[in-house]
């Protein structure tokens, strides 16, 4: 019995021992492979995440591109505060936006607007040209914005126009960020108004806030309280993208706004991602810094390429040898564990067997030993090769910091452009700030005339002698070659070989057309190196920006000088015609005077009986006395124009200079059909000139009863509101359209399209309303629902308080003496009143009360 059990312990043990052996051999095997799975994936991913880094550095650098064409939109604004629409588009033009910033949809500003002027600026832009403008989406809001400029003008541009930013959450986030901090800021993922009835696909907007002082306020409470608006720019990150990655097909990309994979932040994926959806758990990640945001960019091998492919074929050599190695043991222990006899039989075979095993095996050691020793070797040439990758990333590192600084001082040189007084200093600040900015040795700015190039300016690292000056000179005349819109480079050679050449040594010479839009060739900029030096790629796009920087300026100061002369033109044409207006003024009523004369004596002479004489001297008073108000107009008007109203200040009883011209005009409006009712409440004061407050309060009765059908009426209401006095003159007569509303007191206007039918007049009544009430400190107004739906005007007049009272300061314009209303004339057409009367012995000139017989002069 313990013969048996030590039988069967004996051979548990030993295939016990077997298994255990081969599980021994499998999982060596097992960790070998994923030894070398490991370092395989390592360098895998160190490869991607390189390529993926040096993307996301291109795609900063374009944002930077970006920002900078923003910030030279803001120093528009802070050099002409306003600029016109033309001018924004001679400014964008310059830009070249398709060839030099792809991605970029356009330039824009958005202005600011309070929700109660958003009518206002409505009128204001549809009168500029732009019929169908508007601010939309409409509904109630705190604050609003409108897209005003925006190019290029296309098609899809078009429809931004009037877009209230501020109404959208995401925009909105963005633009206060802006105007809280002064820099460029980026905004969320958000689908573009340009892609408004097609698909949509992910967008960004770039803000940049621009404030009315010119420059960025110190505190965020001054920056809120000085903003203007935004310039701004629409961006499509695929446009962006495709333009950074060029044809590359061996990695597929995606593009997130946050540093988490969100489907929500989602800006870029290439077309084919969505089919290896599976595989984006291993993707490599690397940051960009996008302004004031940060994305994520998620880079991927293409499945199936030879970069894809996890483990080499040869690395499974040494997992699949240990593993055999394992089973071989296995079946050697295991066979001995069978049987003893068996063993025993088979005991010199094993032992044969066993030897050619092991010999086999030493000779797969010293095969595996020499291909790790091959190994070994190939590991140090991959590090030593892994060390030089090292050093030139450190080394494209330190371009790339160089270069952020080149983009810097680019920046720098883009702010103080405007500041330049005239084209001269703008050109010479080009020459110098392009040589410093690429660190050449000479610059020159060269101009083509008839006898040759000729020099503009010259910016050198070093003091230069003037026969170095000179040779420089004579030499560039054989570097102007190149095309007229093209970069052109020039190696020089040697000086033995190429009449280039000049004394200080040879170069590369870079030669850049500047032209400004498409006008022709202004001159010529040449950049030349020291010998044994010479210019990179980056250099001609630093240099190109600053050109095109430069030439943006000159087109806007060009543009902005012929504004000025025309708006010189303008205010001179108008002085000529206010001046002409008062004498041509002064003229006619010195006619006036006689016919109104001799129509006295013609109504206390001898024919004053006579009923037709009668009566056709009252059409020819009514008739000459209507001319005569007109002509006074006139006159009112050219002093007005002149700064030469006369007004003679005085606490003067409204209410009864209101009384007195509603009375005055009683009998007219009676005659008419019209009745006028007057409510008044009670006894009021205003500082002013009873005569000129009479006045505008008869223009407003004359035009409410002009314009009333007979069986109406006219309410006239003078009532207190707080330090305020209000006359309201409503009629029910024929109303005005809306369009003609902004128009009402402008001079000389009379709309025959409008409810009202054109009557007889000047159109001046309220035009000098509106004069004399603003000249007391007051303001006008005019509402009407539209045709044949009555007037309302309403005029508010500051009310006198009960102590003494100084003249206003908006008085300052009127002379508050009198003095001579208009300049004299010595016309040949002018005749004295007095002469008139000349040869009636018994009339009585009523201008001077003197008789006006022969003698009378």
């Amino acid at each position: 019995m313990g013969e048996l059990w030590h039988r069967i312990t004996e051979r548990a043990i030993g295939k016990t021992l077997a298994v255990f052996v081969l599980l021994l051999g499998l999982g060596a095997g097992f960790l070998v492979l994923r030894s070398e799975e490991a370092r395989v994936r390592e360098e895998y991913d160190s490869r991607t995440l390189e390529y993926a880094k040096a993307m996301a550095g291109r795609i900063e650098q374009r944002l930077v591109a970006y920002d900078m064409a923003l910030r030279a939109g803001a120093s528009l604004f802070a050099a002409t505060q306003a600029p016109t629409r033309a001018q924004w588009r001679a400014f964008v033009e310059a830009f070249d936006l398709g060839r030099s910033y792809p991605g970029l949809q356009g330039i824009a500003f958005a202005t600011l607007v309070q929700p109660e002027a958003i009518a206002a600026l409505e009128s204001q832009v549809r009168a500029e040209g732009l019929d169908g403008f508007r601010v939309w989406p409409s509904g109630p809001r705190v604050e609003s914005s409108a897209i005003l400029y925006i190019e290029p003008m296309n098609a899809a541009n078009a429809r931004a126009l009037g877009f209230d930013m501020l109404s959208n959450p995401d925009r909105r986030e963005a633009m206060h960020a802006s105007r809280d901090s002064g820099g460029t800021t980026l905004s969320r993922a958000v689908g573009l108004v340009q892609d408004a009835g097609r698909e949509q696909r992910p967008g960004v907007l770039m803000y940049r806030a621009v404030y009315a002082t010119g420059v960025i306020p110190e505190s965020v409470v001054a920056r809120r309280a000085a903003l203007q608006g935004w310039v701004y720019a629409p961006l499509r990150p695929a446009d962006l993208m495709r333009s950074v990655r060029g044809a590359d097909t061996t990695t597929l990309v995606r593009l997130y706004d946050t540093a988490s994979s969100d489907p929500r932040s989602l800006l870029y994926q290439d077309a084919d991602a969505a089919t290896v959806e599976r595989d984006w758990t291993g993707a490599v990640r690397a940051p960009v810094q996008a302004l004031d945001r940060r994305w994520t960019l998620e880079v991927i091998r293409v499945p199936g390429g030879a970069a894809a492919t996890p483990l080499p074929g040869r690395s499974w050599a040494l997992p699949a040898g240990v593993s055999l190695l394992g089973l071989l043991l296995f079946g050697v222990l295991w066979s001995m564990a069978t049987t003893r006899d068996r063993a025993h039989r088979l005991a010199e075979e094993m032992t044969a067997a066993l030897r050619r095993a092991n010999e086999e095996l030493d000779t797969r050691v010293r095969e595996r030993t020499e291909q790790l020793s091959a190994s070994n070797l190939h590991l140090r040439e991959e590090i030593v090769e892994r060390q030089r990758v090292e050093r030139e990333r450190s080394a494209s590192l330190e371009r790339e910091r160089a270069r952020a600084a080149q983009l810097r001082a680019l920046a720098d040189a883009g702010l103080a452009i405007p500041a330049l007084p005239d084209d001269q200093a703008r050109l010479e600040h080009l020459a110098d700030r392009a040589r410093q900015l690429v660190g050449c040795r000479h610059a020159l700015l060269l101009r083509e005339g008839a006898l040759g190039a000729r020099r503009i300016a010259v910016s050198s690292a070093d003091p230069m002698s003037f026969a170095n000056r000179r040779a420089l000179l004579e030499a560039s005349r054989y570097w102007m070659v190149g095309g007229d819109d093209r970069i052109a480079r020039v190696r020089i050679e040697s000086a033995a070989v190429d009449p280039r050449a000049w004394p200080e040594g040879c170069g590369d010479a870079m030669i850049v057309p500047i032209r400004i839009g498409s006008q022709p060739l202004l001159a010529r900029l040449v950049l030349l190196h020291a010998i044994d030096a010479g210019f990179v790629p980056e250099d001609e796009v630093i240099v190109h920006q600053l050109v095109l920087l430069v030439t943006a300026a000159m087109a806007t100061a060009e543009a902005v000088e012929r504004e000025r002369a025309a708006r010189m033109d303008a205010e001179s044409a108008n002085a000529s015609k206010d001046e002409f207006l008062a004498i041509v003024s002064h003229e006619l009523r010195t006619p006036l005077h006689a016919i109104l004369g001799w129509l006295q004596v013609l109504e206390r002479g001898s024919m004053a009986g006579n009923a037709n004489v009668q009566r056709a001297v009252q059409v020819i008073r009514r008739n000459a006395e209507a001319q005569s108000r007109l002509i006074d107009d006139l006159l009112d008007l050219a002093r007005i124009e002149q700064g030469k109203l006369a007004l003679e200040l005085q606490r003067v009883r409204l209410d009864r200079v209101v009384r007195d011209a509603v009375e005055s005009q009683r009998q007219a409006a009676a005659a008419g059909g019209v009745s006028i009712e007057l409510q008044t409440d009670g006894p009021v004061e205003v500082l002013g000139d009873a005569i000129r407050l009479q006045q505008a309060v008869s223009n407003l009765l004359v035009n409410a009863v002009k314009f009333s059908k007979s069986g109406t009426r006219v309410s006239v209401r003078l009532q207190r509101d707080g330090q305020r006095l209000v006359l309201r003159v409503d009629d029910e007569g024929d109303g005005i359209e809306p369009e003609l509303l902004p128009y009402v007191f402008d001079r000389f206007r009379q709309g025959e399209s409008s409810g009202r039918s054109r009557q007889a007049g000047l159109g001046l009544g309220l035009a000098l309303v509106k004069h004399i009430v603003e000249a007391h400190g007051g303001e006008v107004s005019v509402h009407s629902e539209g045709k044949d739906k009555g007037a309302s005007f309403t005029v508010h007049l500051p009310a006198s308080a009960g102590q003494a009272i100084e003249s206003p300061a908006w008085l300052g314009f009127f002379d508050t003496v009198a003095r001579s209303d208009v300049p004299a004339t010595t016309s040949g057409n002018a005749t004295d009143d007095r002469d008139a009367f000349a040869g009636s012995p018994d009339a009585k000139c009523p201008a001077t009360g003197e008789d006006a017989g022969p003698g009378t002069g």
